[in-house]
């Protein structure tokens, strides 16, 4: 898709590392040692201790962290092109679940307004990211429904992939919980992914 960017091997130096949208290291997969010469910059809006990565640019009230990504282009006077546009509009989009968290602001409303005015393509973003899903992708999606399990008065939702259901190919499973975060009653949507390392697990909350 000409919206994915190409793959790239990790150069073997850098002159600074951005890491996006994440407030702990022990999340990422390098670790800030492998490049001792390059500083490190956190560009987030979630709680967390973005200290560990010595710079940081973080506003936890902000609806996405593509918002920040673009307050800092603009800072910067990089001007944004088609590419960009739609790169932080999909980043906007995904993370207040196409404008419905409850955390979306009307910065938000705003900064996509301008990235359409500079290019970006609300109905091909939308395709690719809500209707790109293949029939491997829909049979996991099928049974991790059936695996829904429901605690405190259904405000928590548990929902499970096990790693037999996915046919022995990659899922995207960025939206699953999702469907567990938007029934009626639910404050919080858990996805616990099995890996060949072990688990994952992904987190959804009303806030």
């Amino acid at each position: 898709a000409d919206l994915l960017a190409p793959e790239t091997k990790v150069p073997e130096k850098a002159d600074l590392i951005i890491v996006l949208d994440t407030a702990r290291i022990s999340r990422q997969d390098f670790a800030p040692e492998e490049f001792p010469e390059a500083p490190t910059l956190c560009i987030d809006h979630h709680l967390g201790e973005h200290e560990e990565y010595g710079n940081s640019f973080y506003d936890e009230k902000c609806a996405a962290c593509a918002i920040l990504v673009y307050r800092v282009i603009t800072e910067l006077g990089i001007e944004i092109d088609q590419k960009i546009a739609d790169a932080l509009y999909t980043g906007i989009v995904t993370d207040t679940n196409s404008f419905t968290n409850q955390n979306t602001t009307e910065e938000a409303f705003q900064v996509a307004t301008e990235l359409v005015r500079l290019g970006a393509d609300p109905g091909k973003i939308a395709t690719y990211v809500y209707g790109s899903l293949s029939p491997n992708d829909l049979n996991a999606l099928s049974k991790s429904l059936g695996s829904l399990e429901l605690y405190h008065n259904n405000a928590v939702a548990i929902l499970t992939l096990k790693k037999e259901w996915t046919g022995g190919q990659d899922v995207d499973t960025e939206l699953f919980v999702n469907y567990a975060r938007n029934l009626i009653s639910t404050e919080l949507a858990v996805m616990i992914i099995e890996t060949d390392t072990g688990v994952r697990i992904n987190l959804r909350s009303q806030g």
